[in-house]
Parts: C-alpha cells; sequence; structure tokens
C-alpha cells in the first residue's frame, strides 16, 4: 500500500468515512464533470490539522466534520466545474472551523494560477457551507486539489496559508497560534 493511499486512509477513517473512499479510483461526486467527461475538479486527500485525540476532543464524532468536508467538496467542485477551461493547477482549500458555528476559508495556490474573481468564488463557495458545532478550541482541514488536469498532489505538509505564517513566533501552534492571531 502505498504512502498516500496509507494516509488516505488514515484520514478518512478517522473522520468515520469507509476506506474505500480515500481509494485514488474512488470517484467523488463533486468531481463528476457536467458533461459528464474528464472531472475540472479532483481532491487529493483531505489534510487535518490536529492530532485525532485533539480533534475528537473538539468535533464530538466524526461524522459531522465527515459531511461539512464533504459539502465544502461539493461547493468549490460546481464552481471550478462551471469555470471556463484554463490551464491545469493544484491547490489546497484550507477550512478552519471555530466554536460559535463560525467558519472561515483561505485559498492556496501558486501565483497567477487562477484569476482574482475564481479565487473570490472559490473562497465564497467555500464559507458559504453552514459551520458545525464545536467545543475547546478550532478545528482545521485542508482539501488538497488537483484542477483542470493537473496531476494529483500526492503528498506534503499541511498547505498553511501565507496570512497562519505572517508574524509566526517561534513553536506557533497549527491552528490555535495563527487563528487566535488573524481570526480572534
Amino acid at each position: 500500500m502505498s504512502l498516500r493511499r496509507m494516509l488516505l486512509c488514515a484520514l478518512t477513517v478517522s473522520l468515520g468515512m469507509p476506506p474505500a473512499a480515500a481509494s485514488p479510483a474512488a470517484a467523488s461526486p463533486a468531481a463528476a464533470s457536467p458533461a459528464g467527461g474528464a472531472a475540472a475538479f479532483a481532491v487529493s486527500y483531505v489534510a487535518l490539522c490536529q492530532p485525532n485525540g485533539v480533534l475528537l476532543q473538539r468535533i464530538g464524532s466524526p461524522a459531522p466534520l465527515a459531511a461539512y468536508i464533504s459539502k465544502v467538496e461539493a461547493s468549490v467542485a460546481a464552481v471550478i466545474n462551471a469555470a471556463p477551461a484554463q490551464a491545469g493547477f493544484d491547490g489546497a482549500i484550507v477550512v478552519a472551523l471555530k466554536p460559535g458555528l463560525a467558519s472561515r476559508a483561505w485559498i492556496v495556490v501558486p501565483d497567477g494560477a487562477v484569476s482574482a474573481d475564481l479565487f473570490a468564488r472559490l473562497e465564497a463557495a467555500a464559507d458559504s457551507v453552514t459551520a458545525i458545532p464545536l467545543r475547546n478550541g478550532p478545528v482545521a482541514f485542508a482539501l488538497v486539489f488537483a484542477a483542470f488536469g493537473a496531476p494529483a498532489v500526492t503528498s506534503g505538509a499541511f498547505p498553511e496559508p501565507a496570512a497562519w505564517a505572517a508574524g509566526a513566533p517561534p513553536g506557533d501552534v497549527l491552528p490555535d497560534g495563527p487563528l487566535a492571531r488573524i481570526w480572534p
């Protein structure tokens, strides 16, 4: 089993999703293109920002977070699938949730990969999904994706938005430290 597959299985199982959902061959309904051709948007993997123990303390059951992630994926996929074809790119939709039903999304893509309009629509699509209840602190995850035929991203560090890293003191803990600074 590849490292990517093991990581995907661990992440999806921790969210209460069946391991088959982690398979690179498993097609997401959100990834299907309207014309039935190749999908314009495909999630490569979901990266969680906290260890499972911390995550479970904050979300209780993994089922609501799994459902929330699926809704964010569908919302963002609809925007990409409706956009005119363009050069392929990869990136991440980083979403943070806070107690009080608050959520915020950051788009992490290479400079110049998308127009300002598409960037704003992606962010708005991710932000439009109603947050889930949390307790004891924030939760963050990233949908790492490939769009318009770009190769799937197979691994990497958590895709930290530039705003999170700006002014970070040594030893800053993700996501609590950055979110306390930029989204109090």
